[in-house]
């Protein structure tokens, strides 16, 4: 009996490491289809490579998805290195950022709705269940409005200045300073940029996000 216990359990961690690996792969070919924003902030983009990370979650756990994250953004900056940004690593510390800030929110909406699904795809819990269509628009909605606030505090105070000064500025109040603007237009145009952004954003992914989980339910995958 312990060395079956033993052996399902090595063949779990081998399972784990391949789907760990695949999802990392498959996040980084999804997020190449990428839709830019429209002229003249067309450097961001909107990809779905976060619906990847999500059915990560549900399928490997939180743990498992944190790995999935980190390895993508490695592979992806040795590999496609984004050559707009000031410095090397900079756009994955971002994307690492908001996929940690996505999946952190979305297990909060599990563990405060007690929705039943598996840890990781190895523990043969209760496949997920079917939800009214209002429980998942509020929970959904409640992801992509932290997400929103997440992502406009971090790019407020700390992105948009490294990216605007081109490091020359690492901080909102130096660089306010240095471009002689008020608080206030600052505000504006993040909330503008940001913002907007970052709802389509959410919208478009937790809308494939839905109907691709929808799909793997009812393949009996989730």
């Amino acid at each position: 009996m312990k060395e079956f216990l033993l052996g399902k359990r090595k063949n779990n961690s081998v399972i784990r490491l391949v789907l760990t690996a695949t999802f990392a792969a498959l996040s980084i070919l999804v997020g190449l289809l990428q839709i830019p924003w429209f002229p003249p902030f067309n450097f961001l983009k909107i990809d779905f490579s976060e619906v990847i990370i999500l059915i990560s979650l549900l399928t490997l756990g939180f743990s498992n998805t944190t790995i999935v994250i980190i390895l993508r953004s490695v592979i992806r900056e040795l590999v496609i290195p984004d050559k707009l940004v000031p410095f090397p690593f900079f756009g994955e510390f971002v994307a690492i950022y908001a996929s940690l800030v996505l999946i952190s929110l979305y297990k909060l909406v599990i563990v405060l709705t007690g929705k039943k699904q598996p840890k990781n795809i190895t523990d043969g819990l209760e496949p997920l269940q079917k939800e009214p269509l209002w429980k998942i628009l509020v929970q959904d909605i409640f992801v992509i409005a932290g997400f929103t606030v997440a992502l406009v505090a971090l790019n407020y105070f700390f992105t948009v200045p490294i990216q605007m000064s081109l490091t020359k500025h690492f901080f909102f109040v130096p660089y306010i300073k240095s471009i002689n603007q008020s608080v206030g237009t600052y505000t504006l145009f993040v909330l503008q940029l940001i913002g907007p952004f970052n709802i389509v954003k959410g919208i478009a992914t937790f809308v494939v996000f839905e109907l691709t989980k929808t799909g793997l339910t009812q393949a009996g995958i989730l």
